[in-house]
C-alpha cells in the first residue's frame, strides 16, 4: 500500500528541481512505494514523485508549463513511470532512451509533432500520446514487445506501421480522432486486443480480417465513412460494446445476431430504414442507440430484449409505439424525441422502472391517463408538443417529484 510522507525526496531534491526548469517554489509530493506496487498506481496529484528506498522510480509533472524536458530528468535511471502530460512540450529528446526501466510514458496534452526512435525502451508497457500533433507513428514502436496499451487519440496520424502484428501483447489500442483512411493488414494480427477504438477517422472500409481479433471486448468504428461493415465482426464472440454509429450504413449483417454477449450497440446516425432484425437476437443487450436513422416503426423483435434498460430512438420517422412495448420490463430510459408519433398506447403506464421519458417534438395532441402510473419517473419531457387543454392531468406525477418539461 502506497503512503504519502513528508520526508524530502532523495536524488538531490529531485535533482534540484530539475535544475530550476521548474518553478523553485513548486512542492513535489513524495510518495513512498515499492517497485511492484508502482505499476498499479496512478497519482491524483499533478506534481509528485514515487520513491522506493532512496531512488525515484516514478515522476509526475503534469500541467506545470514545461516547454522542454529538463536534461537532468534523464539522470533518474530507475524511473518506471513518467507523466509529463498537460504541458507545452513540442519535442522529446533522444535521451529518453536512457530511461530503460520505463514501464509507462505519458505525454498526453502537449504539442509534440514527432518522437525520436524509442526502440531502446524495451520495458515499456503503456504509451500515451493523446492530444498532440503527431502525424505518424514510427515503426520502432513495433519493437517494444511488452507494450499493452497505446493511446494516440486526437492527433493527425495518417498511417500506421505495417509491422503492427509484432506487438503480440498489445491489449488496448486507441487511435480515435486522427486522419486514417485505411488500416494495414498487420493490425488484424493483434490477436490479443481487448479494446480497439478507430472512431473519428476517415475510414471507408474495414477488412473481413477483423474477425481474427477474437478477444475484442470493445470495438468502436463510429464517425467514419463506412457504407458497410463486414459480417466477420459476428465472429467476435467476446464483444460487449460495439459502436458503428455516425457512418453511412444502410443495413447491418444478420449474422450480428450471434453477438450474444453484446450489452451496448450503437447504430445511430446512419441511413438505416428499420431496426435490424439481428438486434432482437442480442439477448443480453442493455442499451440500444438508434437515433438519427429512417425508422418508420419499432421492430417488434426488440420487444424480446428482456434486459434492455436504455432505448434511444430520437430523430427518426416513427409513427407509433407497439402495444406490447411494456414487455421491456427493465427499461429505465426511453428517448423518442423528434419523431412523428401521434399517439401513445395505454400500456406505457405499466413500466415500473422507467425514470426518463422524452417525447418532445412529436405529433402528440394528448397523452393516455395511464401515464400517471409511472411511479419511478424522474423526468418527463413534453416540450414542443401541442397538447389539448383537456389532456391528462399530470399533477399526480409532479407530486412524486417527477420533473416535467413543457
Amino acid at each position: 500500500m502506497s503512503t504519502t510522507t513528508k520526508v524530502p525526496a532523495d536524488e538531490q531534491q529531485v535533482l534540484e528541481l530539475l535544475s530550476q526548469n521548474l518553478d523553485p517554489s513548486l512542492e513535489i509530493e513524495v510518495i513512498q512505494t515499492t517497485k511492484t506496487a508502482l505499476d498499479d498506481v496512478r497519482s491524483l496529484s499533478d506534481v509528485c514523485c514515487y520513491v522506493a528506498g532512496k531512488a525515484i522510480i516514478g515522476l509526475c509533472l503534469r500541467n506545470v508549463g514545461l516547454t522542454e524536458i529538463p536534461e537532468e530528468l534523464f539522470q533518474l535511471k530507475g524511473l518506471r513511470h513518467l507523466d509529463l502530460s498537460g504541458n507545452d512540450l513540442i519535442s522529446v529528446p533522444g535521451a529518453i532512451n536512457e530511461l530503460t526501466e520505463l514501464r509507462s510514458l505519458i505525454l498526453a496534452g502537449n504539442k509534440i509533432g514527432d518522437l525520436p526512435n524509442i526502440a531502446n525502451l524495451s520495458s515499456l508497457m503503456v504509451l500515451d500520446l493523446d492530444d498532440n500533433k503527431m502525424v505518424h507513428i514510427g515503426a520502432d514502436i513495433c519493437e517494444l514487445k511488452l507494450l499493452k496499451t497505446i493511446s494516440i487519440y486526437g492527433n493527425r496520424i495518417l498511417t500506421l506501421p505495417s509491422q503492427f502484428d509484432q506487438l503480440k501483447k498489445l491489449e488496448n489500442f486507441n487511435v480515435a480522432s486522427n486522419q486514417l483512411r485505411f488500416l494495414p493488414d498487420s493490425l488484424y494480427g493483434l490477436t490479443g486486443l481487448n479494446f480497439l477504438n478507430l472512431s473519428r477517422n476517415q475510414l471507408t472500409s474495414i477488412s473481413p480480417m477483423i474477425g481474427k481479433l477474437s478477444k475484442l471486448v470493445m470495438l468502436n468504428l463510429g464517425r467514419n465513412q463506412l457504407d458497410f461493415v463486414p459480417e466477420e465482426i459476428s465472429k467476435l464472440k467476446s464483444l460487449t460494446h460495439l459502436y458503428i454509429g455516425h457512418n453511412f450504413l444502410e443495413d447491418v449483417p444478420d449474422s450480428f445476431g450471434k453477438l450474444a454477449n453484446l450489452v451496448y450497440f450503437h447504430i445511430g446516425y446512419n441511413s438505416l430504414k428499420s431496426i435490424p432484425d439481428c438486434v432482437g437476437k442480442m439477448k443480453n443487450l442493455v442499451e440500444l442507440r438508434g437515433e438519427g436513422n429512417r425508422f418508420i416503426e419499432i421492430n417488434p423483435d426488440i420487444l424480446k430484449l428482456s434486459e434492455l434498460k436504455y432505448l434511444h430512438l430520437s430523430g427518426n420517422r416513427i409513427q407509433h409505439l407497439p402495444e406490447g412495448i411494456d414487455s421491456l420490463v427493465q427499461l429505465t430510459d426511453l428517448t423518442l424525441r423528434s419523431n412523428r408519433i401521434s399517439s401513445i398506447p395505454k400500456s406505457i403506464g405499466k413500466f415500473k422502472k422507467l425514470k426518463y421519458l422524452d417525447l418532445r417534438a412529436n405529433l402528440l395532441s394528448s397523452l393516455p391517463a395511464e401515464i400517471v402510473n409511472l411511479k419511478s419517473l424522474d423526468k418527463l419531457d413534453l416540450r414542443w408538443l401541442k397538447l389539448n387543454k383537456d389532456s391528462v392531468d399530470l399533477k399526480k406525477l409532479a407530486a412524486t417529484d417527477c420533473t416535467i418539461y413543457t
